[in-house]
């Protein structure tokens, strides 16, 4: 029996190297030809509301609702030349001290080769951002978009309008 468990162990390291090192190599050999954004995604995948909606659950962002809110207002509504030149839904910055999925900036914004990259950025940036002791409700997190988001001293009015339509829709 002991044999038999080390040869489940052995096959099962052997399957996984064999995938890692098929992986890389395809990586690498792709790193010249294609992003690795379009590695990880089907560039071909069309922008819709309930598609970001979605991911910004999937990717657990908090306050998934007032994100989306966001995403209406700096996009409008998925059709702003910012979205459309740079794929950009959130109207990012490139930052300076945190990671990116951005590719580099575009027009003064952080541009990307996928919607869905725009929406990992959110939510690195939300993440990277928030802190847990001051931001316990949405209210606290739109009044901390309100000063720190926008150079606009309506911004969390606006979002705070647009979230409730969101919650009508619900």
């Amino acid at each position: 029996m002991k044999n038999l468990g080390y040869v489940f162990v052995t096959i099962g390291t052997a399957i996984f190297t064999a995938v890692c090192i098929y992986f890389s190599t395809v990586v690498i050999s792709n790193r010249a030809q294609k992003t690795y954004t379009q590695i990880m995604f089907d560039i071909s995948d069309p922008y819709t509301e309930d598609k970001v909606k979605q991911y910004l659950k999937d990717l657990r962002v908090k306050y998934p609702e007032v994100a989306l809110a966001q995403m209406k207002l700096e996009s409008a509504n998925g059709t702003s030349s910012m979205f459309r030149e740079n794929n950009n839904l959130f109207g990012m910055k490139l930052p300076k001290k945190r990671p990116t999925t951005a590719l580099g900036e575009k027009n003064n914004h952080s541009f990307y080769s996928h919607w869905r990259q725009s929406v990992i950025d959110y939510a690195m940036w939300q993440a990277f951002v928030m802190d847990p002791e001051n931001i316990d409700t949405e209210g606290d997190w739109i009044g901390y978009l309100d000063k720190m988001y926008s150079e606009d001293g309506s911004y969390g009015r606006k979002i705070t309008t647009i979230r409730k339509t969101i919650k009508s829709e619900e």
